[in-house]
């Protein structure tokens, strides 16, 4: 028998002793290992984003969103009542202005004064003038005439009058219009405005729970990463506790 001892396991102590300094030192490092990854741990938040804000938020979004979809819609239909009666008023302005021209092709004077003042002189001409049968009957004939287009010429000067009210009302309609698409263009400002705050609150929720699943991930790996440190550290704290026993056995 060898005149150095050994212990039960056929280790020589101071070999034991020697694979004891390894075994603290490996455990030591392991134990390095397990604070910096639970100093990592804790330095992720795990934040979940705030689901009754962001709803709130949506809420109040999609609200003004849609308050401004029926404004929009509301000016449309207003712009179509006052794009139908300027039809009309064109269609009016139309047919009264063909109705007067030719009212005034047929009129050799185009005012009732005028007319007044012609037939006051051809009556003078009669009471003062010797004349022939034949012309005194022409010129009792065009004094006959000229009364009767008095009213035709208040046809057309009513005619013109018309045509004046109906070219204004054409302006004023057109000034409604112009009114209409500027506050529909307005709406439709507030209304990708609002779309636009819609998309970005639900790209800020969004990102919000990418960050926290990836942190929840990262959380995790890193338990997975200190239960398997734990395992390998297990290894020689049991080979320690082995060799110890070994010690005191000898």
């Amino acid at each position: 028998m060898s005149s150095k001892a050994k212990g039960d396991d056929g280790q020589n102590p101071k070999t034991l002793k020697l694979g004891r300094k390894d075994l603290t030192k490996r455990i030591n490092e392991i134990n390095s290992q397990l604070q910096e990854l639970e100093k990592e741990y804790k330095s992720i938040s795990l934040k979940a984003p705030d689901k009754e804000f962001y709803a709130a938020q949506r809420s109040e979004d999609i609200s003004r969103l849609n308050d401004a979809k029926l404004r929009r819609e509301n000016q449309f239909k207003e712009k179509k009542i006052i794009d139908i009666e300027l039809s009309e008023v064109n269609q009016q302005v139309g047919a009264k202005e063909e109705v007067v021209r030719k009212l005034k092709s047929n009129l050799k004077y185009k005012s009732p004064e005028r007319v007044d003042d012609v037939i006051r002189k051809l009556n003078i001409q009669l009471q003062r003038m010797q004349m022939k049968a034949n012309d005194e009957r022409r010129l009792r004939q065009n004094i006959s005439e000229l009364e009767e287009s008095k009213s035709k010429i208040q046809d057309f000067v009513e005619g013109e009058e018309e045509i004046k009210r109906l070219k204004e009302k054409q302006k004023k309609l057109r000034g409604k219009i112009t009114e209409s698409v500027q506050i529909i263009k307005a709406i439709k400002q507030d209304e990708t405005a609002a779309k636009s705050m819609l998309d970005q609150h639900r790209a800020a929720e969004d990102n919000e729970w990418t960050i926290y699943k990836e942190n929840l991930a990262r959380r995790n790996n890193l338990n997975s990463e200190k239960d398997r440190l734990f395992q390998e550290r297990k290894k020689p704290e049991r080979a320690i506790e082995k060799t110890t026993a070994s010690a005191w056995r000898f």
